[in-house]
């Protein structure tokens, strides 16, 4: 199964739907698009992971890069909506806490409307 991702901007906010497989062959497409995030700007960025089937190390891999990359331009990026699959993958490499998960995007979005309030 490939990757799809469906992209939407919200005011300041970029949700990234993704659907498929997050493995070697995915990872790549999946690290085209954060890089195309970089480069347009978009530093809040919204990862919804309803429609992950599976995702390996390469995949969390990017991930983190990407986050940690966002974080250095003073954004960031979030989850939202993960599936089982990303949800269990995340418990076992004990990186819930790294990312802040939110329950839908409309959640996240929201988070990232009060953080510029603040």
């Amino acid at each position: 199964m490939q990757i799809h991702i469906h992209t939407e901007s919200t005011e300041h906010v970029l949700v990234l739907q993704i659907t498929g497989e997050v493995d070697l062959h995915g990872t790549g497409a999946l690290r085209k698009e954060l890089e195309r995030c970089i480069a347009n700007e978009h530093l809040y960025v919204v990862l919804n992971l309803a429609g992950v089937k599976s995702i390996s190390s390469t995949g969390i891999g990017a991930m983190i890069a990407f986050a940690q990359e966002l974080k250095h331009k003073s954004g960031e990026l979030v989850l939202a909506e993960l599936s089982d699959q990303t949800r269990y993958v995340l418990k076992l490499t004990q990186l819930e806490s790294f990312f802040s998960i939110f329950f839908s995007d409309d959640d996240a979005i929201a988070y990232f409307a009060d953080r510029k309030t603040d």
